[in-house]
C-alpha cells in the first residue's frame, strides 16, 4: 500500500482484504516518515502503547466491581507474558486485546446501571425517574460496548466469534425482563456493526463478499479473486488439518500445551481466575464463564488451534482473577493475595525471559 501510494485490492495476498486497523496504523506511520524502513520504530511503539492501552482497559474493566479489583486486574493484565510478547512483534492482537476488555468493560458497566435500575424502580415519581435515568444510561453504555466491540474485530476477523459474539452475550444474564436483555442484545449488534462496516463495504466493492475470504459458500466472490481451488486450500490451512501438530502429538496434547501449559497465559493467572469464580458466585461471574466459555468453544472447534488464537482467554481470566480481591476479607489473606502476584510478576518475567532467549 505505502509503495502503490493508495490502498486497493492485492490480488497476490489474501490476507490484504482482513479487517486492517492497525496495519492502517502502521501506514500512517509508514506516510508521516514518508518511508516504511523509517517508520518502523514508530509503528512498533504504537504496537507497545497498543498493549499499554489493554493494561489501563483491564484496570477500568476491574473497576466495575471495586477500587482494588481494578488495581489487582491492571497488575495481572501487566504481568501476564503474551501482553509483553504480542507488543514486542508485528502482530495486531495488542489492539484488538485492548478494544475488546474496553468492549466488555462498557457492558459491565450497563449492568451495573441496570442493577441500579432494579433497586430505583418503585410507584413513586422519584424512583420511577431515576429509573428510567439509569435504564438511558445503561443503554449509551450498551451502544459504547458494541461500538469498541467493532473496532475490536476491525483488528482481526476471529475478534468477531472471539469477543463480539461471547459479550452480546452477556446482556442476556442481567437481572431484567428477557424484552429488555434481547433490545441490549440488538442495540450491542447494530452498534458493533457501524464501526465493523467499512471493512464490509471496502471487500464488496473489491470481491462482492462483505467478508471475503470467508463465507465464500455463501456470498462467492468476484471472479479472478477466489475459487474453488483457493477455497479448498484455504479451508485446509485453516482447519485442524493445519493446526500443526507435531508427530505424534494428539490434538488433546496440543489444546492442553497451548493454553494450561502455555507460560505466555501465566500459570498464576489461570489458578487466581478459578479461585476468583468459586470464591465470588455471582451474575457477575456467570456472565465472564460465559464470555470464557464461548471464546474456548470457538478456539477448538473453528480455528487451527494456534496458541496466539487463544490468548483472548486473558480477557475474561483476568476479570475473574480480579474479582478474588474482593473475598479477601482481612489484612492476612489479602497481604497473601498480593504476595502471590509479586510471586507471580517474577515466574512470569522469568517465562518471557526464556522465550526471548530461546
Amino acid at each position: 500500500f505505502c509503495e502503490a501510494g493508495h490502498v486497493g485490492f492485492l490480488p497476490h495476498n489474501v490476507y490484504s482484504n482482513f479487517p486492517m486497523n492497525s496495519e492502517m496504523l502502521s501506514l500512517f506511520m509508514m506516510t508521516l516518515r514518508g518511508d516504511a524502513i523509517e517508520a518502523v520504530f514508530m509503528a512498533q511503539m504504537v504496537n507497545v502503547a497498543l498493549a499499554v492501552l489493554f493494561v489501563a482497559a483491564a484496570w477500568w474493566a476491574g473497576r466495575v466491581f471495586s477500587r482494588v479489583a481494578g488495581i489487582a486486574a491492571g497488575v495481572l493484565a501487566a504481568m501476564t507474558p503474551w501482553i509483553a510478547y504480542l507488543a514486542g512483534i508485528a502482530y495486531v492482537e495488542p489492539g484488538m486485546l485492548a478494544l475488546g476488555m474496553l468492549a466488555l468493560g462498557a457492558m459491565l458497566r450497563a449492568g451495573r446501571e441496570d442493577t441500579g435500575r432494579q433497586a430505583a424502580s418503585g410507584t413513586g415519581s422519584d424512583t420511577q425517574a431515576t429509573s428510567g435515568t439509569k435504564d438511558f444510561v445503561a443503554k449509551q453504555w450498551v451502544i459504547a460496548a458494541g461500538l469498541l466491540a467493532g473496532l475490536a474485530a476491525g483488528y482481526k476477523y476471529t475478534a468477531i466469534p472471539l469477543i463480539v459474539v461471547p459479550i452480546a452475550l452477556v446482556p442476556l444474564v442481567a437481572k431484567l425482563p428477557w424484552r429488555s436483555r434481547l433490545r441490549h442484545v440488538v442495540l450491542f449488534s447494530l452498534a458493533a456493526v457501524i464501526t465493523f462496516s467499512p471493512w464490509m463495504i471496502r471487500n464488496v466493492v473489491n470481491t462482492r463478499n462483505p467478508v471475503f475470504p470467508l463465507a465464500y459458500g455463501v456470498f462467492g466472490a468476484r471472479a479472478g479473486t477466489w475459487d474453488a481451488e483457493s477455497q479448498a486450500r484455504w479451508q485446509y490451512a485453516h482447519g485442524w488439518a493445519g493446526s500443526g501438530l507435531r508427530p505424534g502429538e494428539s490434538r488433546t496434547e496440543a489444546v492442553l500445551q497451548r493454553t494450561v501449559g502455555d507460560n505466555r497465559i501465566g500459570p498464576i493467572l489461570l489458578a487466581l481466575a478459578v479461585v476468583g469464580a468459586i470464591a465470588r458466585r455471582d451474575r457477575w461471574t456467570v456472565a465472564l464463564l460465559l464470555v470464557f466459555a464461548v471464546q474456548l468453544g470457538v478456539w477448538l472447534f473453528a480455528t487451527h488451534l494456534f496458541a496466539r488464537f487463544a490468548v483472548v482467554l486473558v480477557v475474561p481470566l483476568l476479570l475473574l482473577a480480579a474479582r478474588l480481591v474482593e473475598a479477601s476479607r482481612s489484612r492476612v489473606t489479602f497481604a497473601a493475595f498480593g504476595l502471590v502476584l509479586i510471586a507471580g510478576a517474577g515466574i512470569n518475567l522469568y517465562a518471557l525471559s526464556r522465550l526471548y532467549y530461546d
